[in-house]
């Protein structure tokens, strides 16, 4: 509840705008992290069936930490939305 506290001077209509604005911006990290969830995936088949392109153990860790950064962040970018849906069912609540 004390998180609330940060958009608690916002009006329903900033709120509705920064939800969508961290939408975008949820979205354009989720695709990003596909981006390389999938290279990670493509090293280990690689490295599954020893075909060596310069491939060392090494590379795995780049897109790894890359991809454990970028999900951590989608995770606090999401709980931020939730504060906000909440925010704004509670303004929609005192409204009526």
């Amino acid at each position: 509840m004390n998180n609330l506290n940060k958009f608690k001077d916002f009006t329903l209509t900033e709120i509705q705008q920064e939800r969508k604005r961290l939408h975008t911006k949820i979205k354009a990290i989720r695709a990003l992290s596909f981006v390389f969830d999938v290279s990670i995936i493509m090293m280990a088949i690689l490295f599954t069936f020893e075909i060596n392109l310069f491939l060392n153990l090494h590379l795995f860790l780049i897109p790894s930490v890359s991809s454990v950064i970028l999900h951590s962040f989608i995770t606090y970018q999401n709980d931020k939305s939730i504060l906000l849906a909440e925010q704004e069912v509670f303004l929609k609540f005192i409204k009526k």
